[in-house]
């Protein structure tokens, strides 16, 4: 069964998106794509916060316009 490497997925924010799908090909555990990668700046608050930088900073690289 050949599986395509292009695949279309569903999502809320987008409607439906083409990407890559899974390279290597296993035929007892089989890859899937569940969804589509995190929108632009999805993940800055908690990269930060894991980073040490305190609300304040946060706040002032926001405000900045150094992150969104």
């Amino acid at each position: 069964m050949a599986r395509n490497m292009v695949v279309d997925i569903a999502d809320s924010r987008y409607g439906t998106v083409r990407q890559a799908g899974v390279a290597i090909k296993l035929s007892e555990t089989p890859g899937s794509i569940r969804h589509v990668g995190p929108a632009l700046g999805e993940h800055t608050e908690a990269i930060l916060e894991t980073m040490g930088y305190s609300p304040a900073q946060r706040a002032q690289l926001r405000q900045a316009g150094t992150v969104a």
